[in-house]
């Protein structure tokens, strides 16, 4: 057999490999699911402090109509955010002690949300 034959054999022997089907690493991430109306939300688990019921909230003159008020939580001062005025969502039931509030952060602020109520925590592919 010459060089030609050689490198030929060896190039079809590589080519007639079954190729290597890699397994993705599929990643998961915790969803804290909330309702709002009848509509369900959710937000990474990761940014959530806590959940408390909304009580002794104070209002505050002259904010937008979105910050419902602030809320003191074992000392610390949290601003309170309704989702329905700041996007505009039609307001079916209004705020009441009934509601919750999701205590949420990232790496710059802090500050709360009003929700109907929680749904769940559940696992959601990465994508």
């Amino acid at each position: 057999m010459n060089d030609r034959e050689t490198i030929l054999k060896e190039r079809a022997k590589i080519l007639a490999r079954e190729p290597e089907i890699r397994q993705r690493e599929i990643h998961y991430v915790s969803i804290v699911e909330f309702l709002i109306d009848q509509d369900r939300y959710g937000i990474p688990a990761d940014c959530v402090c806590e959940v408390y019921l909304l009580k002794g909230i104070t209002t505050i003159p002259g904010v937008p109509e979105y910050v419902v008020g602030i809320i003191n939580v074992r000392g610390q001062i949290f601003s309170v955010i309704d989702i329905k005025a700041l996007f505009n969502i039609p307001k079916g039931k209004g705020i009441s002690h009934l509601n919750e509030v999701i205590i949420i952060h990232n790496e710059t602020m802090e500050f709360g949300i009003v929700v109907d109520s929680i749904a769940g925590i559940r696992l959601k592919k990465k994508v």
